[in-house]
């Protein structure tokens, strides 16, 4: 199924077994196939379960221009919005996750699950300033910068790459402190792109939620499958 939004055509699924409203954000350069277990998993234990594909990931289109991660939250509160949503928690993962704390921190949810979320500003490392440092010298003396960023980065078109480097460098911490709805925190403890360092701000900060730190790394309700279930389970049900 799809929806537009701003000329862009937006993918979804849904399961609708009568329960609680759940929606799954996934990752950036992911798709909503990355995140099939836990439709699954929600759909079989009777929930109304969607799924979207963010604009430039699985089915969707591009997004015309350039766009933040507010652009991403106003997109998905428009698709609330279009099928009279109500009393919507999310599930966000990593990227997901930037959308999911815009969201509940202006009241648009009833609940909030994130795991292994991004959004928290980086502390930053040496290596980091040095990968920067050789970067601008090789742009400025003119050399190629082809290899320059992962292989993710590179696949992506160049409207999605500038969009992906405005997104990591929107930092939501001033917002964690705002969301007041129930929230569950997710996090491996072996996750190298969102340590762990920063599950712990977000739980800090968020004064109404519970973490669990699981074994497994940045896909953690992966690596967990079974322990992530089960922590959802229990937390939808205490809703």
């Amino acid at each position: 199924m799809f929806f537009y939004y701003n000329n862009t055509q937006v993918f979804y699924k849904r399961e609708n077994r009568g329960g609680k409203t759940v929606l799954l954000l996934h990752g950036f350069g992911a798709s909503s196939k990355t995140v099939d277990c836990l439709f699954y998993f929600l759909k079989n234990r009777g929930y109304d379960v969607i799924s979207i594909d963010f604009p430039g990931f699985g089915q969707s289109n591009e997004p015309f221009g350039v766009w933040s991660i507010y652009d991403y939250a106003d997109c998905v509160d428009a698709f609330i919005q279009y099928l009279s949503l109500k009393n919507v928690i999310v599930v966000g993962h990593s990227f997901g996750g930037r959308v999911g704390i815009i969201l509940a921190s202006n009241n648009k949810l009833d609940a909030l699950i994130l795991i292994d979320s991004a959004g928290v500003k980086p502390i930053r490392t040496l290596k980091y300033y040095l990968k920067v440092a050789i970067y601008k010298a090789r742009k400025r003396l003119k050399l190629s910068t082809k290899r320059s960023g992962s292989e993710d980065y590179r696949s992506l078109s160049i409207n999605m790459r500038a969009t992906f480097v405005r997104v990591v460098n929107e930092h939501l911490d001033k917002l964690l402190s705002k969301i007041t709805v129930p929230t569950l925190v997710l996090w491996g403890k072996q996750d190298k792109d969102t340590p762990v360092y920063m599950a712990k701000k977000i739980n800090k900060c968020i004064k109404n939620s519970v973490l669990y730190i699981m074994n497994g790394g940045h896909y953690s309700y992966l690596d967990c499958y079974n322990e992530t279930c089960m922590y959802m389970e229990n937390f939808l049900c205490s809703l």
